[in-house]
């Protein structure tokens, strides 16, 4: 029931399946203590509750560990936040590569991550601010 959600808030760069429902204080609470017993969409709902906040080196710590159980939304995070350099160095080749394992872990991926690689092939050539050019 949830792949859907998934494919479509990613879509909309929604950081967090629980985007709509967002609360720290309710949903936050839910979301650590499904955390420990590693549910995938748990883990991408703690990143999604960090990265607003503005701890998005956590919310990347948070979508590596969903994206090491393949989740497609994790996976398609961490390719924008490395695109960006949010959060975690730029590198446009990590950005690809999570862009590309997004697609193949869930078949609702392929459109968010077409429009990831789009984006990526849009900016070729720029340079994320204080990052060195290649």
């Amino acid at each position: 029931p949830r792949t859907h959600h998934v494919a479509l808030s990613v879509l909309i760069l929604s950081p967090s399946p629980l985007a709509s429902h967002r609360s720290v204080d309710v949903n936050g609470l839910k979301c650590a203590v499904a955390a420990v017993v590693n549910n995938a969409l748990s883990i991408v709902g703690m990143g999604g509750l960090l990265s607003p906040l503005g701890d998005v080196e956590a919310a990347a710590r948070y979508y590596h560990t969903a994206a090491d159980l393949r989740n497609p939304q994790a996976l398609w995070n961490l390719g924008w936040m490395y695109q960006w350099g949010i959060g975690v160095p730029f590198d446009p080749h990590l950005a690809k590569r999570n862009y590309d394992m997004s697609a193949e872990a869930h078949p609702d991926a392929k459109w968010p991550a077409e429009v990831g690689l789009f984006m990526l092939r849009a900016t070729e050539g720029w340079t994320a601010p204080g990052a060195e050019a290649e």
